[in-house]
């Protein structure tokens, strides 16, 4: 779980129990996401950034920087290779490359959908807007078709 307190919280559902926290968000922490692989948390925080921890030794290994606002929701691909992170006020959606912790693709709510798949340049991407503003953004790669839902 993620709070007001600035850290993400890791519980024993049947007892209850807190096994573990996570400190180093400097705002309010509105989105968790586990990895597939049960090996990492993925945290999104008003403090604009997105942090994978290890859930074994409890440090941040990764940082992701690029939203300018907070960050209203994670989310991790089924291969664990991406995070998407949706922004609050900077209406963005990221999809970062897990391994390197770059952003590999940004659309802006503000522009079409398809605008910002044209200018990806490294992909090949065909991203749908439908009418009730929900985003689907597939990126096709190995020929295998990865769904992100934001």
């Amino acid at each position: 779980s993620g709070g007001g307190d600035c850290t993400v919280r890791v519980w024993l559902l049947a007892s209850g129990k807190e096994v573990r926290r996570f400190e180093g968000h400097t705002d309010s922490v509105f989105s968790v996401a586990v990895t597939p692989d049960g090996q990492h948390i993925v945290s999104g925080s008003g403090d604009s950034t997105i942090r994978v921890w290890s859930l074994e030794s409890g440090e941040e290994v990764r940082r992701l920087e690029g939203h300018t606002e907070w960050v209203s929701s994670v989310a991790v691909s089924p291969d664990g290779l991406h995070i998407v992170s949706a922004g609050g006020d900077d209406e963005t959606v990221r999809v970062w490359s897990t391994p390197r912790g770059l952003a590999r693709l940004e659309l802006d709510a503000a522009r079409s959908t398809m605008q910002a798949a044209q200018e990806m340049q490294e992909e090949e991407v065909d991203s749908r807007c439908l009418p009730e503003l929900v985003l689907r953004c597939f990126i096709v790669e190995d020929a295998e078709v990865v769904l992100f839902r934001c």
